[in-house]
């Protein structure tokens, strides 16, 4: 995870460079002409993503821990703006309850075309697709349950052949594998208590499957068979219980994304109005969005394009906070009554993604249009992209079929003969929409933040507040923006992007798309991890 995050950071790097080598990232960061901040949440695997990017994209020499302390904010606001849903805890747990009382249903209750209605009201493809596959929830779980008893046997003869001293990956013992899947095993399924399965521990039994298939494929190759046919049990269910969790109904999806995205929302409006209040104070060096820049007249000795600027924002977060963010953006337009963000191609893409990976990432691209006048809505330009992060999962997949039909090499290992420090690309980064006004951007976000804060608890309220004043201005250029002109011709200032990351969320930056090479017409660039 970690040398994917760094190889992220690096890609976001060549992609805001000029094509021509003047005015890199690297050179207008070391003459203050890079303002880049990074948010997370307190869990540490986030922060040590966050490190991690930051690396890459600065260069950085060294460890994490040192950038992790210098470089990223993750104080109690910044915890609260990506952290914190107390305030629909309540409301989630019925959700869960009502969701858990659903799958558990004996078969033949109702017809799958009933029980579809219950789940997906919705309709969403890729919720769809794997309740089909499923057919019956309770006894797909069933199947699980019984598949993770057979590996328990094969892990117990593992043992006794060849003792506890084998190790696995990361030093781990086949005794502590042995209990690591046995308490697995255990909580799915307790038979002293009446609410028979436990749904939540549906996903903890797919990440265990995904780490075992990635990490111990060869020292657990006698397992393997038993862990590719307990991977095609547990992967639709999962795809089908994660985004659920979050509510299936448009009203669930809102309620719960009222009390998780309040703070960000308001954070998101200050952040994507940082150019326009540049243009209202006419550029003025006292502006407090500007007084950390340096001065014009010395930085022309040092570039003759001395007036570029690039601002980045990373905001890192867990993958729940990502499901509701995207459940807001989804639906809020006609729930609320706001401008959409995605057109229809957009909307029928991100449609079809069902499971998010680690690095997920949502982009708000800005651009600004120079030779338009201060006052025209085609001044800034906003590019939405999104990706599902990491396609380790699909390559799993494959890897796992192959080890059904006979333990084949697998990609992996034929790659790097068995290491595990394998960087796979990205999936996909799809543009959800091309063009759109900055202003029509920030109705959204501020329709969006006024309505959910009479929800936001006063944690979020004071983190709104207290982070607005590190929001910073100048110019800034979009994160996953290859090296071409933007398609409405010579750019400035703007381009702020925002990528969440399941286990992890980003934000890129905004920046001056003319630093990127001549007009020759813009393509969308994409990061490797």
């Amino acid at each position: 995870g970690r040398a994917q995050a760094e190889r992220l950071g690096r890609s976001l790097r060549e992609q805001l460079s000029r094509a021509d080598g003047a005015d890199n990232l690297l050179h207008l960061h070391s003459t203050f002409r890079h303002d880049v901040k990074f948010y997370s949440s307190d869990e540490g695997r986030v922060q040590l993503t966050a490190a991690a990017i930051a690396k890459g994209l600065l260069e950085l020499a060294g460890e994490l821990p040192p950038i992790l302390v210098s470089l990223i904010r993750k104080d109690a606001a910044a915890n609260a703006l990506l952290d914190d849903s107390s305030a629909v805890s309540a409301q989630a747990s019925e959700i869960k309850r009502v969701l858990h009382g659903l799958m558990q249903q004996p078969p033949g209750l109702e017809s799958e075309a009933e029980l579809a209605e219950r789940l997906v009201p919705t309709r969403l493809p890729a919720l769809l697709a794997p309740l089909r596959e499923v057919g019956s929830p309770r006894a797909r779980v069933k199947a699980v349950h019984e598949q993770a008893g057979r590996l328990l046997a094969l892990l117990r003869q593992l043992r006794a052949q060849l003792g506890d001293e084998y190790e696995l990956y990361g030093g781990e013992s086949l005794f502590l594998a042995l209990q690591r899947w046995r308490k697995l095993t255990t909580e799915l399924h307790r038979p002293r208590k009446d609410s028979g399965f436990d749904i939540s521990k549906v996903p903890d039994i797919y990440d265990a499957v995904k780490f075992d298939l990635r990490h111990n494929h060869a020292r657990l190759h006698g397992a393997l068979p038993c862990l590719c046919e307990l991977l095609r049990l547990v992967r639709p269910l999962a795809q089908l219980v994660v985004p659920l969790e979050y509510g299936s109904a448009v009203g669930d999806m809102l309620a719960v994304a009222v009390g998780t995205t309040a703070a960000l929302c308001r954070k998101l409006v200050l952040d994507l109005r940082s150019d326009l209040m540049r243009l209202e104070h006419g550029g003025d060096a006292n502006h407090p969005e500007t007084v950390h820049q340096l001065d014009p007249k010395h930085l022309a000795a040092i570039s003759p394009r001395h007036d570029d600027h690039l601002k980045t924002r990373f905001y890192l977060t867990s993958e729940s906070h990502v499901y509701t963010l995207l459940n807001l953006l989804r639906h809020a337009p006609q729930a609320l009554g706001v401008p959409s963000l995605f057109d229809e191609a957009g909307r029928a893409a991100l449609d079809e993604i069902g499971e998010l990976s680690y690095l997920t990432h949502l982009m708000l691209a800005v651009y600004e249009h120079c030779d338009e006048p201060a006052d025209d809505p085609l001044r800034f330009q906003v590019v939405v992209k999104f990706s599902a992060g990491d396609r380790s999962a699909r390559e799993e997949e494959a890897d796992a079929e192959g080890g059904r039909r006979g333990g084949r090499q697998t990609r992996a290992d034929a790659e790097r003969g068995g290491a595990e420090s394998a960087e796979l690309p990205l999936q996909p980064l799809h543009t959800l929409h091309r063009s759109l006004p900055l202003r029509s951007v920030l109705r959204f976000f501020e329709h969006v933040s006024d309505s959910l804060e009479n929800a936001a608890t006063p944690e979020q309220r004071r983190a709104a507040h207290s982070l607005s004043s590190s929001l910073s201005t100048g110019p800034a250029r979009a994160a996953a923006v290859s090296r071409c002109a933007p398609p409405f011709g010579r750019a400035g200032s703007g381009d702020s992007a925002l990528s969440l990351f399941a286990n992890a969320t980003v934000t890129a930056p905004p920046a001056r798309p003319e630093l990127l090479s001549s007009p020759a017409g813009a393509a969308a660039g994409n990061g490797e991890t």
